[in-house]
């Protein structure tokens, strides 16, 4: 970001590290895994992983047109750390989506809730941003495998995705 024109971008989607990669496990084709996505994905603590967020969300306002917008998608290990962060930088939260997956891992430790669910944040560069949103394309918009959105009916905040199949996956795991 930092070689892209100041005030260049009408919108950004970021999904920027979890910091789950701390010597958890998970769920792969039905066995148990470690978690280790890259140091990159491991968290430095606190602190240090606000420093992170604050970094390149400011690096994402410098970029942002006066009315653009940014979608940051994230488990609850990181979500609401760019959410204080964008606030904090004085963009506007327009909507918390929640992105649901139907067919998530289980939750092998049996010590709390599977995590079925991933939060993405919209958000307008400042309060005065005058942001776009297409009602009439968003109310047209036709996903066939999402069981939650209604044809024809205006869009909800829960939206239902499965994941993502084998062939989208020819360039990565991600």
């Amino acid at each position: 970001m930092a070689k892209m024109d100041a005030e260049s971008v009408d919108f950004l989607f970021a999904d920027p590290p979890y910091h789950l990669s701390n010597g958890g496990f998970s769920v792969s084709s039905g066995k148990q895994v470690k978690v280790h996505k890259g140091d990159w994905d491991q968290s430095q603590g606190l602190d240090r992983d606000l420093e992170f967020h604050f970094a390149w969300i400011a690096a994402a306002r410098r970029i942002l047109k006066p009315n653009g917008t940014i979608m940051i998608s994230g488990t609850y290990h990181s979500i609401y750390r760019c959410g204080y962060v964008l606030e904090k930088l004085g963009f506007r939260i327009l909507n918390e989506i929640v992105w649901f997956k139907p067919d998530a891992p289980p939750n092998l430790a049996g010590r709390n809730f599977a995590a079925a669910h991933e939060t993405i944040i919209w958000a307008s560069k400042s309060k005065k941003s005058k942001h776009v949103f297409n009602y009439n394309d968003m109310k047209r918009f036709e996903a066939p495998k999402d069981k939650i959105k209604k044809p024809g009916k205006q869009m909800r905040d829960v939206w239902w995705i499965g994941k993502t199949p084998r062939s989208e996956k020819a360039l990565g795991k991600h």
